[in-house]
């Protein structure tokens, strides 16, 4: 799992390259990277790098796996960064309080309308359908897409003095 997560991080930088090139509206655009699982991760990690010109990074449940122990948070406090945790996930890996930085946030599926499974921000929820017991696909696609947009427009604007993660992640919520 390790190699296959130096892959990704090294695929990350190729694409964030890419994506800079060359031209003055491509250098201008922020950079903003999103995966779930070991691509959340992976956001995570490449994003933490200083030299990564990353605007921001959201992670879709990726965390501490028990047989693989990876780095769930970023090392830059000054990172904005959005964790999700699905229904299954919101008592497992758990962000200790003094490690977040003053715009990272966590968004908990608190189970309204059904489960979310770490699964369902796969192409078996989003693609194949998820079983009834979880959360409607529409419900689903339209609560993350809804918290991701308001972080990425709040990453988006340069941060206050008196921004604090409890002040500032209050705006990225439902």
């Amino acid at each position: 799992m390790s190699a296959s997560l130096g892959v990704l991080v090294k695929d990350l930088a190729i694409l964030a390259g890419y994506a800079r090139g060359s031209g003055a509206a491509k250098q201008a655009a922020p950079l903003f990277v999103m995966g779930h699982s070991i691509g959340g991760i992976a956001a995570n990690l490449y994003c933490s790098q200083k030299n990564a010109h990353c605007a921001a990074a959201v992670n879709l449940d990726g965390g501490e796996y028990p047989r693989f122990p990876m780095q769930s948070w970023p090392s830059r406090r000054d990172l904005p960064y959005l964790k999700f945790h699905s229904t299954e996930n919101i008592d497992r890996d758990r962000i200790p309080e003094n490690v977040a930085g003053p715009r990272q946030c966590v968004f908990d599926f608190d189970g309204k309308g059904g489960k979310v499974l770490h699964e369902s921000f796969t192409d078996i929820g989003f693609f194949k359908g998820i079983p009834p017991e979880e959360m409607g696909l529409s419900d689903l696609r339209a609560r993350t897409a809804q918290v991701v947009l308001s972080f990425l427009k709040k990453a988006s604007q340069p941060s206050g003095p008196d921004d604090s993660s409890a002040t500032w992640c209050e705006g990225v919520k439902e």
